[in-house]
């Protein structure tokens, strides 16, 4: 994160492939659909969690506690879940 135009989400991108089973990718739409489950806390803003280390922190314990529950399922595929989840369901529906 100390390095210019590091943040939060592009530091646990590249923490994520050199450990993908310890560094959760986060993003705005991951942390908008944990929050919509109950599983982040939905008065924090998705701010917290995806630009402050301590709310990354959060972020990143859920996360890994989805992947123990769900063992068959890899953090990225979790995290691909989630972002279709929210893509699909959560995203205001554009008219035609």
């Amino acid at each position: 994160m100390g390095l210019p135009g590091v943040r939060m989400p592009v530091a646990s991108t590249i923490l994520h492939f050199i450990y993908p089973k310890r560094f959760p990718i986060v993003d705005y739409r991951t942390v908008e659909t944990l929050q919509h489950f109950d599983c982040l806390n939905k008065s924090r803003s998705r701010y917290f969690f995806r630009d402050t280390i301590a709310g990354y922190r959060v972020f990143q314990r859920v996360m890994l506690n989805i992947a123990r529950q769900r063992q068959k399922w890899s953090l990225r595929q979790i995290d691909r879940a989630l972002f279709a989840y929210h893509k699909e369901e959560l995203k205001p529906k554009r008219r035609a």
